[in-house]
């Protein structure tokens, strides 16, 4: 297989349909670190590409560069090979055991060793197989517990350990990529160290080599040595509490402060000794805070 890389040369960004939020947060701190840096006077051009250039639907949720060059954008409606020319999709072929098993792409990445892989609503886990270009499909079964637990993929996580996470709807899963079995964790509202819910929504490993894993109510930290969870829930009673239970992303900035983005209950910043929370929110009567109280995103723009 060609693995030519996407011609980028010079500054050069790609305006793909996110809608108006999702593009600014991942646009604006590119913008920022590049003009930061004694560019401002240089003019930034815009190419855009919409299925009018062969991208197989608009809603673009998931996107990475891969190690040969190439750029990947996973969507509604399909997933997307970019070569800085032309666009090869892959989508679900009926009987066809090596295509996807669903279309719309929810997680996408590449692991240390080079391999896509791709995770779908209802479609389960995909790996891609370069050499013969499709897909060998992990196939779920809640009533396995070696197997991964549920069909819609909703994240998935490497980390600096090489140990493999796969988060669904239903239950957190480490996957051995070798035998291709997992060990489930699950929540329990009777065991107070285990998951806070078995919604899974964002990882996140931070500098300190703390594995953060966000849920559909609550915010959780490993003990990797116990595999055990310390709880972080919202309480409307303690300012101090995550300012909200469902966690959107978990992110670290070039001073190793975390954050954590909530969907509809703003931005939160962890204080590490304290062990307290610190809420951004938004605010009608202030022009400086954020503007939006659903976190769709979070980079370090840099200085």
């Amino acid at each position: 297989m060609e693995k030519r890389p996407c011609n980028s040369p010079g500054l050069r960004y790609i305006n793909l349909s996110f809608g108006r939020t999702g593009f600014f947060l991942i646009l604006l701190p590119i913008l920022s670190a590049t003009l930061s840096k004694g560019f401002a006077q240089q003019n930034v051009q815009f190419s855009h590409l919409t299925n009018l250039n062969g991208l197989s639907q608009s809603t673009v949720q998931v996107m990475l560069k891969d190690r040969y060059g190439f750029m990947w954008f996973g969507t509604q409606d399909g997933l997307n090979r970019y070569d800085g020319y032309k666009f090869k999709i892959y989508r679900h072929v009926y009987n066809d055991r090596k295509s996807l098993r669903r279309n719309n792409i929810l997680s996408l990445i590449e692991d240390k060793g080079g391999n896509i892989w791709v995770g779908t609503e209802n479609g389960g886990l995909s790996l891609y197989d370069r050499d013969h270009d499709c897909f060998i499909n992990y196939i779920e079964d809640p009533n396995n517990p070696k197997k991964i637990s549920q069909k819609t993929i909703t994240t998935v996580y490497e980390d600096k350990q090489s140990n493999f996470w796969v988060g669904t709807y239903w239950n957190l899963n480490l996957l051995d990529r070798k035998t291709g079995q997992v060990t489930r964790f699950i929540s329990d509202e009777k065991n107070s160290e285990s998951l806070t819910s078995n919604g899974i929504t964002a990882f996140f490993e931070d500098s300190r080599n703390n594995l953060w894993i966000g849920t559909q109510n609550g915010l959780n930290l490993m003990n990797r040595k116990t595999k055990k969870f310390r709880r972080f829930f919202y309480n409307d009673k303690d300012p101090n509490t995550i300012s909200g239970n469902k966690i959107r992303n978990i992110t670290e900035d070039g001073s190793g402060n975390l954050w954590i983005g909530t969907e509809g209950s703003g931005l939160n910043l962890f204080d590490y000794r304290s062990g307290v929370f610190k809420r951004f929110q938004q605010n009608a009567s202030n022009p400086d805070a954020i503007s939006n109280n659903t976190i769709t995103a979070v980079a370090d723009a840099g200085t």
